[in-house]
């Protein structure tokens, strides 16, 4: 993983003629084609070699994306042609000349000279003496007036956090929140963090780390562009209709495509089986989106109830 957690984007990418050939060759939108490359830019940045993301693995690109099938491959071999990507290593062409290490020895000097300016303007200003004057007898004598007075500005330093505010920071912290976390994120939730106070609100209500879970397979399976904001929105559903129950309401229809196990189930039921996960991890199987859309088209050709 490399140490770098960000990369540049330049402007005029979005009105780049390159995108939008590659998007008419490739009889994709412009959407789509920046982002398979807001992808690419984001696995090359987080590549061991950076610049170097190797060649994609299109059906979880497809996937995360919400692309068709086959459109990937489309857009990313338009991107070869156009030089944008080494067809046999995957490297990003312009990598090392748009995303430098560092800037460039011109600024790293020009700033090296500021620095050495403000430093010598602080010296003399420390070392000026300060000028006095004869004031007649009863005149009270003048004082040297802050700069931040004179502009009518109070010296405050600012305040720092109590000890009990650290405290209740840190307590409001579930200690299974790093668990569910990680649960989150392996069921496709990328944008979870253990730090979320959202996370350990509602493991502090009570919400286990399976539910949690459920919950962030649910937003992937739907295409949420937000899984985690997404996720918390089915836990907070599904409370909801958990507490009308307990009231004594009835029980609101839940609908066949609600969830990955919903789903499962109703394909189990038409003949279809589940989705086979150890499959698709190597590479063998079939997307999940790819499942659920041949369970839809069973559901409609049988006219199963949705």
């Amino acid at each position: 993983m490399a140490e770098m957690h960000w990369f540049r984007w330049h402007h005029g990418t979005v009105d780049d003629p390159k995108m939008s050939l590659i998007a008419q060759r490739a009889g994709a939108s412009l959407a789509e084609v920046l982002a398979v490359w807001a992808w690419l830019l984001e696995s090359a940045s987080r590549a061991e070699d950076r610049g170097c993301p190797g060649l994609p693995d299109f059906d979880v690109l497809e996937h995360r994306l919400g692309l068709s099938q086959g459109m990937g491959n489309a857009i990313y071999s338009r991107m070869v042609e156009r030089g944008l990507v080494a067809a046999e290593t995957g490297r990003l062409a312009a990598w090392s000349r748009r995303q430098p290490k560092r800037e460039d020895d011109g600024a790293v000097e020009r700033k090296r000279r500021q620095r050495e300016r403000e430093g010598a303007a602080s010296n003399a200003t420390a070392a000026t003496p300060k000028r006095t004057r004869n004031v007649p007898a009863g005149h009270g004598v003048s004082r040297e007036v802050p700069t931040e007075e004179r502009r009518g500005e109070k010296n405050i330093s600012p305040p720092t956090p109590s000890s009990e505010g650290e405290r209740a920071t840190n307590d409001a912290i579930h200690p299974d929140a790093e668990k569910a976390a990680s649960a989150m994120r392996a069921a496709g939730a990328a944008d979870i963090e253990a730090s979320r106070p959202e996370l350990s609100a509602w493991l502090h209500k009570g919400v286990t780390v399976e539910q949690l879970a459920d919950a962030a397979r649910n937003a992937v399976a739907r295409g949420a562009h937000s899984p985690g904001a997404y996720a918390f929105k089915v836990v907070a559903d599904r409370l909801a209709s958990a507490a009308s129950v307990a009231n004594g309401a009835s029980l609101p229809a839940v609908a066949w495509d609600s969830s990955r196990s919903s789903i499962e189930a109703k394909g189990e039921a038409l003949g279809l089986g589940r989705w086979d996960r150890d499959a698709f991890d190597v590479g063998s199987g079939e997307p999940f989106a790819a499942y659920h859309a041949r369970v839809r088209a069973a559901v409609d050709a049988c006219g199963a109830a949705a």
